[in-house]
């Protein structure tokens, strides 16, 4: 017994003569150089033996978001370590992804480690560690688009992920879209900036900040009730199999449910189901998510009637478009589904269906759900009814 008590003594006397000035404080890690099948989690203290094991390692120390750490350089003279120093800090803070978006400023002292040169190095990071390990990481632009989907789904303030492969896109002009296309989902279009660390390279961290005019609860609130309104559409259309049957009905859905009145909101969805108020735009967009979520192939028009910015819907039946302007049917309290050489006044980009334009139909299919009226037989230059903006922070009921 006393044999293995002296054993013990002596081992932590040598521990204690071993002069190691960066251990003996224990606050900093020891961090492995990315060798082949090396992983950010080990921390064996390996010798470094060239400008690029020492690079490996600031590397995985940035971005696992450790602030101290000790590597051992003995094979280098104080000169070509510091050379090397300030090349790896330069590269880390500027190409870098992480160490780009994260890190304010790397330094470094020299001293030893179990008898060999080493250096300590210390980190200062403008982000947390937590908001360093917890971004996602995808693989390129289709997976950085579901990423942003999903944070909208959701009303987040801000989105940051690591995208591997970077190609440039609009995200702003791609998220006005999404907005527009999924209102039932994107019940309010958030102004977006973006910043990307890097400004260039393939490999790249994505910064995304949403500002809402809504608060996330409310908006939560707003989006339930929109999603109800789509089931309910859906039961109500349960077992119909005609196209064009749907078309009328859906119709009779969004324009017979509420006294509507013309007027813009910031929740376009919400406002027209909840409130039936809109613009065109709005109608438009609203009907379009809608047909889409029963099965119809129906889209947006956006263009011009009479010289004035509208937009109405596209619906293919059987192969042909037919066009449907909710607004106008309202103002003329008659359901109406025009045919291509019906649209009189109305100026859009046909080669949006491709380059001969849309498939032309001459009339209207003759299954009709409600009585039609002429196209002649509209009243031009109405007035339409006094404009007004739904509310935007309003806790809601749920619709029935």
């Amino acid at each position: 017994m006393k044999r293995w008590t002296g054993v013990i003594l002596l081992a932590w006397i040598c521990l204690l003569l071993s002069g190691c000035d960066f251990w003996m404080n224990g606050s900093y890690s020891s961090v492995t150089p990315n060798q082949g099948n090396t992983t950010p989690g080990n921390q064996e203290n390996e010798e470094i033996y060239s400008y690029r094991d020492l690079l490996n390692a600031l590397e995985n120390t940035v971005e696992m978001g450790i602030q101290k750490a000790t590597f051992t350089v003995s094979r280098f003279d104080a000169k070509t370590l510091d050379s090397y120093m300030q090349r790896a800090t330069e590269h880390i803070m500027t190409n870098n992804p992480v160490g780009n978006f994260a890190v304010e400023q790397i330094s470094y002292d020299v001293g030893s480690s179990g008898g060999r040169q080493a250096i300590g190095v210390n980190i200062t990071y403008s982000r947390t560690k937590s908001e360093i390990l917890g971004m996602p990481v995808v693989a390129n632009m289709d997976e950085a688009v579901e990423q942003i989907q999903n944070a909208l789904a959701s009303c987040e303030a801000s989105l940051v992920m690591r995208v591997q492969v970077y190609e440039k896109m609009d995200l702003v002009q791609m998220i006005q879209s999404y907005g527009e296309q999924n209102p039932h989902i994107c019940v309010e279009i958030p102004q977006t900036s973006v910043s990307t660390y890097p400004e260039s390279g393939i490999d790249r961290v994505v910064e995304l900040s949403f500002v809402y005019k809504n608060s996330r609860e409310v908006l939560r609130s707003m989006q339930q009730t929109v999603q109800d309104s789509f089931a309910a559409a859906q039961k109500s259309l349960k077992g119909e199999d005609s196209t064009l049957v749907k078309v009328g009905k859906l119709y009779t859905y969004v324009m017979e449910r509420h006294e509507n009145t013309m007027g813009t909101s910031i929740t376009p969805a919400y406002s027209v189901l909840r409130y039936g108020v809109g613009d065109s735009k709005a109608f438009a967009q609203v009907y379009a998510a809608l047909g889409r979520w029963v099965g119809l192939d129906c889209e947006t028009i956006t263009g011009t009637r009479n010289g004035e910015a509208w937009c109405w819907n596209a619906i293919c039946i059987d192969g042909t478009y037919y066009y449907l302007d909710l607004v106008q049917c309202w103002k003329n309290q008659t359901y109406q589904l025009k045919a291509f050489n019906q649209m009189t006044g109305y100026v859009w980009d046909y080669s949006a269906y491709g380059e001969d334009g849309p498939p032309a139909g001459e009339q209207v299919p003759t299954e009709p759900t409600q009585e039609t009226q002429n196209p002649e037989e509209e009243t031009e230059g109405e007035t339409l009814p006094q404009e007004s903006t739904s509310p935007v922070e309003e806790t809601t009921e749920t619709t029935e």
